[in-house]
């Protein structure tokens, strides 16, 4: 009952602020559903109240971990809306502030259910529930960009349906019968292997099509692109992890039947290939929002890297989900502020940054030193670990590989943004020079992301290094405590 009430809360929030007449106040409707799911969250996570774990839906260890950052990491973003919808008054908000609460409740069900075919379900409805919040501009880049992400994800999807079929028939081989998660850990070892494998290959590809993983990525820099900030934002941060989620799942399944040499080089390859597609295309991107969706495809690619490495490398790739989601809610957010004050996501327009609109433009540079791995923010740390991990396993060549992408990335995003980020706003760029008053309520979220993103680079609070702990330790991962 626990965990359907969390799926509930922000749909009874999204049909609230469907019946708001008022497109002034519709917006803060936002901020009060996610901060009744946060303090509905904090109260089960803590122990308060007791959720209970039975069913198809269950919180355990991933669910808590996934669960806590989500909610939190949503009522950050939601406290960005108000103010963000402020200086789009011309526009209605209805369809849009509805659907970001309806994206929280099937994040939500994606995270707390454990029957697979009610995930792929779930799953499937983050991207309904989402793709008019693509199109919220309502011009013909918008609409292309919504296409494609309802296409790209439906055609990714069904082979995950394909994969969950797989794992159903893998199940019936060994007479079990269930598809359910804990059924399935419990006896990996009687499911048939090579149905196993099979339906990890169908599963990696289709919710690595919705998890931006490359080559399936194509939907991802039109849908950020063009999307508000909050909605990028909440894409990058959030709806990639859930879909990382799915696959974690199922590749727990194959690690506890013994199956996770057979596919953990595939996972490396994957996560190499994601990482130099990103790093080619930002080296040549020159619009703002697009060149940090390509840092998305760059970190989900991080991510498979480190379940491909195994051991540490698992623990740091959870860690990361939290890290990379705080930078990009750093990113977008600023960049959104900057879009404001500017008018444009060209960078060869946006000159001054640093002048013009100084706390967003700061944010944003900080971002991307965290973002690209620099001392002192949360990244660095996961990304050690997965070095560790790989030159602990003997993967000397994709641990060097990935210290390459790395810095190729570094050079070419730095590149771009300390070009625009510095000098003066030239007057044929068509804007005043002046600073732009930057209004609290667009800075503050995004201040508050970048001290958590800070504050993780130097301090992992032992509650988190928990979570991860009793995450990880759902299934063998030798020599490994899960702990930061």
């Amino acid at each position: 009952m626990t965990a359907l009430l969390l799926i509930l809360t922000p749909l009874i929030a999204a049909g609230l602020a469907l019946a708001v007449p008022s497109n002034r106040w519709r917006p803060w409707v936002v901020p009060a559903g996610a901060a009744c799911h946060a303090a509905l969250t904090l109260t089960v996570v803590s122990g308060l109240l007791s959720p209970e774990n039975a069913g198809w839906l269950r919180i355990d260890a991933q669910s808590r971990y996934f669960l806590t950052f989500i909610s939190l990491y949503f009522l950050i973003l939601a406290s960005y809306v108000p103010g963000y919808l402020g200086n789009n008054g011309h526009r209605s908000n209805r369809v849009l502030c509805a659907c970001l609460l309806a994206s929280l409740s099937s994040m939500t069900a994606v995270i707390v259910a454990h029957h697979l075919g009610l995930m792929w379900i779930a799953v499937e409805a983050t991207t309904l529930a989402t793709a008019p919040c693509v199109y919220f501009e309502h011009n013909p880049r918008a609409l292309e960009a919504t296409w494609k992400y309802l296409v790209i994800c439906s055609v990714g999807i069904a082979l995950a349906l394909l994969g969950t079929f797989c794992l159903a028939y893998a199940s019936l081989h060994s007479g079990l019968h269930s598809l359910m998660f804990e059924d399935l850990m419990a006896n990996a070892t009687e499911l048939s292997a090579p149905w196993l494998r099979v339906a990890f290959v169908f599963v990696l590809v289709g919710y690595g099509t919705k998890m931006g993983l490359a080559p399936m990525h194509t939907w991802l820099p039109d849908a950020h692109g063009e999307s508000p900030a909050v909605v990028s934002a909440l894409l990058s941060g959030a709806l990639l992890n859930c879909a990382f989620l799915g696959i974690l799942r199922v590749y727990l399944i194959i690690c506890a039947a013994g199956q996770a040499a057979a596919i953990q080089p595939l996972l490396i390859f994957i996560g190499l290939l994601s990482m130099t597609v990103a790093a080619v295309s930002i080296c040549r991107q020159r619009d703002i929002k697009r060149l940090v969706a390509y840092s998305s495809v760059e970190h989900m690619g991080m991510l498979a890297f480190g379940l491909g490495v195994g051991g540490i490398g698992v623990t740091a790739s959870l860690l990361h989900v939290i890290h990379n989601g705080l930078c990009k809610g750093v990113l977008f957010l600023s960049a959104g502020n900057i879009y404001h004050a500017y008018g444009t996501r060209e960078t060869e327009r946006l000159q001054g940054v640093l002048r013009r609109v100084p706390v967003s433009g700061a944010c944003f540079v900080a971002g991307f030193f965290a973002i690209t791995g620099a001392p002192g923010f949360g990244p660095f740390v996961s990304e050690i670990m997965m070095l560790g991990g790989a030159f602990a396993s003997g993967r000397f060549i994709a641990g060097c590989l990935f210290i390459a992408l790395l810095f190729l990335v570094f050079v070419g995003m730095g590149h771009t943004v300390i070009g625009f980020a510095l000098g003066t706003a030239p007057v044929a760029a068509g804007t005043d020079p002046m600073p732009v008053r930057e209004h609290l309520c667009q800075t503050l979220p995004v201040l508050v992301a970048l001290a958590l993103v800070m504050l993780l680079g130097f301090y992992t609070p032992s509650f988190l290094s928990d979570y991860i702990h009793d995450a990880v330790a759902m299934a063998p991962f030798a020599g490994v405590d899960g702990r930061p």
